[in-house]
């Protein structure tokens, strides 16, 4: 599984490199969290690093269908806790830190907000983000919700079908209702998911006419998106002369695609990639923690050693606490996680399994009487 998915993992380290160079090169500067940087030719380049997060989500829709696929309810749904949140709770944390230390904002006012972001979902508390770059785990949550909850009732085996359909219900409210298609579920990122999906299936038992017209429908979903989504003129008004190239845009949602679809390929499924394991482990710690440290110190640096020290500074301190975060809170720590979220999780996701599968069998008892 490690060979077939080498590809995966280089795209998905790709994905994470690209957003870095997006908050480092652009937003960054222009939100003034890199200020000490200037614009540059390559922060045209870097504009388009926003797109890794749609890869990102692809790539989602892909590896959890493997995952979910023959696997209880309770068992998806403690590894799917276990991969999200210790290495979120620290990778917050870290941000949490940075913020004191350089707004010099007293901590004790900042719990609460810290308290929130534990839930990855802060919003219903009324607080925001710790770290902006957080908003895309909320996606990520919900879409395991999802799958989750249909392995709950005994649909798991019915994936295959469920995502295609899915994606053609998203293309139709996309198109016939676009004030629906931002609610959960309903449009706009969750197309790139559902088509990861798919992709999925085709790998594992080859194409149908409705996966055919389920992928196509959840790549003109998210192609619609992504033109409505990017203005002529950019909201942010240090972002003026960086727009989006719509056709550029466009031909990057579709090599995306294409490289999921790759992995269709038994020749390209096949391929071993040197280091290929360690990038896509290393992707979900930097993707993490390179907001706040990163700007922190690069922002710190470039007075004292200039913006290409400082960059270089920051790329070795955020793979280094990554690789740290990586081998202590995902690796050492691993057992602690199952045995926790087994009790936390697990046994209430069992319990409801039992509930749902005794409900089934009344309900097909009843249904032959």
């Amino acid at each position: 599984m490690r060979a077939r998915l080498a590809l995966i993992d280089y795209l998905r380290f790709t994905a994470a490199a690209s957003v870095v160079l997006y908050h480092w090169f652009l937003w960054g500067i222009a939100n003034g969290k890199n200020d000490n940087l200037d614009y540059s030719p390559f922060s045209h380049v870097a504009l388009y690093g926003y797109m890794g997060v749609r890869l990102f989500f692809l790539i989602s829709g892909f590896v959890i269908f493997k995952s979910a696929v023959g696997k209880s309810a309770s068992a998806f749904a403690v590894g799917r806790v276990k991969r999200l949140y210790p290495a979120y709770w620290f990778g917050l944390t870290i941000g949490f830190v940075v913020v004191i230390i350089s707004t010099q904002k007293n901590p004790v006012g900042l719990i609460p907000a810290w308290l929130a972001n534990l839930t990855m979902a802060p919003q219903i508390f009324g607080f925001s983000y710790v770290d902006g770059v957080y908003w895309t785990l909320l996606y990520e949550l919900t879409f395991y919700a999802l799958v989750g909850l249909l392995v709950l009732l005994g649909m798991g085996h019915r994936l295959a079908q469920f995502m295609p359909i899915w994606a053609l219900v998203m293309l139709i409210v996309t198109v016939v209702a676009p004030s629906l298609a931002r609610v959960p579920y309903l449009g706009e990122y969750y197309p790139l998911f559902a088509g990861g999906a798919i992709i999925a299936t085709v790998m594992s038992s080859g194409w149908t006419w409705l996966r055919a017209v389920g992928l196509a429908a959840s790549l003109a979903a998210s192609l619609i998106f992504a033109w409505r989504q990017f203005p002529t003129i950019p909201t942010n008004e240090n972002l003026v002369g960086y727009e989006f190239s719509i056709p550029l845009v466009f031909a990057l949602i579709v090599l995306f695609y294409a490289l999921i679809w790759l992995q269709t390929v038994p020749s390209v499924a096949k391929i071993k990639l040197p280091l290929s394991a360690e990038l896509g482990l290393l992707t979900y710690p930097v993707y993490l923690i390179h907001g706040a440290l990163g700007y922190w110190i690069i922002q710190s640096l470039v007075p004292v050693v200039g913006p290409v020290l400082a960059v270089l500074a920051a790329a070795v301190a955020v793979l280094a606490m990554s690789l740290l975060l990586h081998h202590v809170v995902e690796v050492r720590m691993g057992s602690v996680w199952q045995k926790l979220f087994g009790v936390v999780i697990g046994r209430p996701v069992s319990a409801a399994e039992k509930l749902v599968g005794r409900l089934r069998g009344d309900l097909a008892h009843a249904s032959r009487r």
